[in-house]
């Protein structure tokens, strides 16, 4: 494999590249002091004739479709050719960016793309490389040494190419990091753009060839080609898809019960933001996407007198479907028995293989894709039925464990409970767990926890029997690759102190890894960071420090707004505004009438602390450091009891 990365200016080209597993570093420059077009098309085309994979970070998206086009011609070698290339595919919209980009059966030479990989295509994990630096904790993170579109001196020239080498070795580090991804896509036999299928994209592709193309879609005579077949509902009466197991002895739960029935709804989303039930003083909050409830700041000890169990569903949203025979209506039976049967095959296959793996993806990607209106899957209504039974399911059980003397909530979430039990009733607690699975029909899977520290529904740590650990959001210490793992001491030392009486402070004094005092910001668009006053690139890496300077962030006006026009006054339309106001000229109809204006809003970071920057890790200096904020944000986090 080759790891490679482009870069692109109006007067100059460079094309930077090394081996996975060599340090053969190749530069390639096109601009007015330099022309090594000959010399690159020669070694691409020994990369398709032999083809041997490249592998970039946006690669499919911005990179090769650039070097296809030197190839076959439709690009003219030069810097200028090229970056108008790139102004036309950064400004195109909509359909007309796929114009710009380059079919797996057209490529001339095979694409590994870690940005697809990593489903960061997708808007809410979308990561730059920059992020990802500061992520794998890498000696240097840098942004783009001179803004996009200059005409670069030679000077200049020299800088881009040592931040285009930068780039590619950070590239191959986080190759080396996606190593075990690539080789599950491989186990699965999957090859060529498929290899660049993100896990959701391998489940649904698994779960639409097992189900077969004729019943995922259908012609279109208008358009003359295939579209996916889907139930797009203009309205669900929610009363239809409440399943007959769903019943109720507490009042309060009745009502939840019955006010669901009279709901009929035209969105999926959003759509109960304040339904909720309390029973016996806990709250249970309801919403499309599940539902959710817990004590809050409190601690939990199993003794000699109580237990800590957790009950979660077995893959609570597929096995409703299938023991249900739930389906998207256009899909129907076959559906149904398809499922089941990739259900069972998965028992087939050892846990942690790739074909297990593999399975799961397709299991529960299916109730997620069926509210994508974009998929095969497309029902709403079969969304919605699995969505609202679930959690009304988990109030049956709520309800029956709670109704034993002895049993405490302490959390509702998803797809399982936790509960303080009394030994003394653990019998009961199991018996109604028991009774709970041959109702549903659904299966329970249960862990003993020795300690648990809660600060509410989405934080908390819990430690199991055996020492193993979970820890959720605020807790978390691995973080995910589009996570931010800023700061990472605290959380430790938050643990530390919860799990083993160690005072934050002391943790903080005698804790010697620099990166995990590290914290990032990231600004977009139009808005700047500054240290003081010096401006700072768009991903900056810093820490608190004694004898720093403050760290803001300043946006531009509102959206729409010009600086220094009047305020617009409440309850004036913005077509009124825009007609009738004049920069600079105050308006009683139309202003607010303290006169305020529209400006520049500057916002502190870390506010009360300085900071320095260390975009180089070497910056990073002990003697500076100011602990004093890590051990108050530690002691936030800590939960007594």
């Amino acid at each position: 494999m080759i790891v490679y990365d482009l870069e692109t200016y109006p007067n100059c080209f460079t094309c930077c590249a090394v081996s996975h597993d060599r340090e053969d570093l190749f530069v390639w420059e096109i601009s007015d002091r330099r022309d090594d077009w000959t010399s690159l098309r020669e070694w691409l085309t020994a990369l398709s004739t032999h083809q041997i994979e490249m592998v970039g970070y946006n690669n499919i998206g911005f990179d090769y479709p650039i070097l296809h086009g030197l190839m076959n011609g439709s690009i003219e070698p030069t810097a200028a050719a090229v970056y108008a290339h790139v102004e036309r595919l950064i400004a195109s919209q909509g359909n007309d960016r796929w114009s710009f980009q380059v079919w797996p059966s057209d490529r001339l030479i095979p694409q590994i793309d870690l940005y697809k990989i990593h489903h960061f295509d997708n808007m809410a994990r979308s990561t730059s490389l920059k992020a990802l630096q500061f992520a794998m904790r890498s000696e240097s993170v840098e942004d783009l040494p001179i803004p996009v579109g200059t005409v670069l001196t030679h000077d200049q020239m020299d800088s881009l190419i040592e931040y285009n080498k930068h780039d590619v070795y950070e590239t191959r580090k986080f190759l080396n990091h996606s190593a075990a991804a690539i080789a599950f896509r491989r186990d699965l036999a999957l090859e060529g753009d498929r290899l660049n299928w993100s896990d959701k994209k391998i489940g649904e592709q698994m779960l639409a060839q097992t189900l077969g193309r004729k019943l995922t879609h259908a012609w279109s005579d208008a358009q003359g080609r295939s579209v996916v077949r889907q139930t797009p509902r203009a309205s669900i009466a929610l009363g239809e898809l409440i399943l007959p197991v769903v019943q109720f002895e507490s009042e309060e739960f009745q009502r939840i019960r019955n006010w669901f029935a009279t709901q009929t709804i035209t969105e999926t989303k959003g759509v109960f933001d304040d339904v909720h039930a309390t029973l016996d003083g806990f709250r249970f909050d309801f919403g499309t996407g599940g539902i959710h409830g817990s004590v809050e700041r409190r601690a939990f000890h199993a003794d000699a007198d109580h237990d800590i169990i957790d009950v979660d569903v077995t893959s609570l949203y597929p096995s409703i479907a299938i023991v249900n025979d739930l389906a998207p209506a256009h899909l129907g039976g076959v559906f149904v028995e398809t499922y089941k049967s990739m259900k069972r095959k998965r028992l087939e296959y050892t846990k942690g293989s790739p074909e297990n793996a593999a399975l799961k993806l397709a299991l529960n990607g299916a109730y997620g894709d069926s509210n994508n209106k974009y998929s095969f899957m497309y029902d709403p209504a079969f969304t919605m039925q699995i969505t609202i039974n679930g959690q009304l399911m988990l109030c049956m059980l709520a309800e029956r464990l709670m109704a034993i003397p002895g049993v405490e909530m302490i959390q509702i979430n998803t797809d399982g409970i936790t509960a303080r039990v009394r030994k003394s009733v653990r019998s009961a607690f199991k018996r109604a767990c028991a009774a709970w699975e041959v109702d549903t029909r659904l299966d329970l899977e249960s862990v003993n926890y020795r300690h648990m520290w809660v600060r509410d529904v989405n934080n908390y740590i819990a430690e199991t029997m055996d020492g193993k650990v979970k820890r959720k959001s605020a807790y978390l210490i691995d973080r995910a690759w589009h996570q931010d793992a800023s700061a990472m001491v605290v959380p430790m030392a938050a643990e530390a102190a919860m799990r083993y009486g160690i005072d934050p402070a002391d943790f903080i004094a005698c804790h010697h890894d620099p990166f995990d005092f590290m914290l990032r910001q990231k600004t977009k668009g139009k808005d700047i960071c500054r240290i003081g006053t010096e401006r700072q690139q768009k991903t900056l890496r810093y820490y608190i420090a004694r004898d720093g300077e403050p760290l803001t962030v300043t946006r531009p006006p509102v959206v729409g707004k010009i600086n220094g026009d009047y305020c617009k006054a409440q309850g004036v339309s913005d077509a009124v505004y825009e007609e009738h106001n004049v920069t600079g000229v105050w308006n009683a109809d139309i202003h607010t009438k303290n006169k305020s204006i529209y400006d520049d809003r500057e916002t502190a970071v870390n506010k009360g602390f300085l900071v320095r920057e260390c975009n180089r890790a070497d910056a990073f200096d002990w003697a500076r450091l100011d602990r004093s904020y890590y051990v108050e944000k530690a002691r936030e986090l800590i939960i007594d009891g």
